[in-house]
């Protein structure tokens, strides 16, 4: 009888461990296919300025694999776009003073050319 007892409570262990086991590689699979649904999701990134704030609103033990990811390439993205933001505004302005020095000069030239003819007229 003592047999049976030892027996039966290593079947029990055995099935807690099986059904354990199948639990495990059922988060496994789920976690798989999340990976490959977050690839996909990846692959299609458009960017958008309001998403990184939405994204720090959550906690990132909360958040799926392609948020997560998201979240990270917002935060090194995010500087980066601010960069380009200031160099653009800066390419416009030197665009600006650069259209200002040719109307200058060729001003300039215009007034040159026309002393050069009185001086010649003279």
């Amino acid at each position: 009888q003592e047999m049976n007892k030892i027996q039966s409570a290593i079947s029990d262990q055995l099935r807690e461990v099986t059904v354990r086991q199948q639990h495990l590689e059922d988060v496994n699979q789920k976690l798989r296919e999340k990976a490959d649904i977050a690839k996909l999701r990846l692959e299609s990134f458009k960017y958008d300025p309001t998403r990184l704030s939405e994204l720090r609103q959550g906690k990132p033990g909360d958040m799926s694999i392609f948020e997560f990811a998201e979240l990270i390439i917002y935060k090194h993205v995010q500087p980066e776009m601010e960069k380009n933001i200031s160099l653009q505004k800066n390419n416009v302005e030197l665009q600006n003073k650069l259209s200002d020095i040719i109307r200058d000069v060729t001003n300039l030239e215009v007034t040159l050319k026309n002393q050069k003819r009185e001086t010649e007229s003279l």
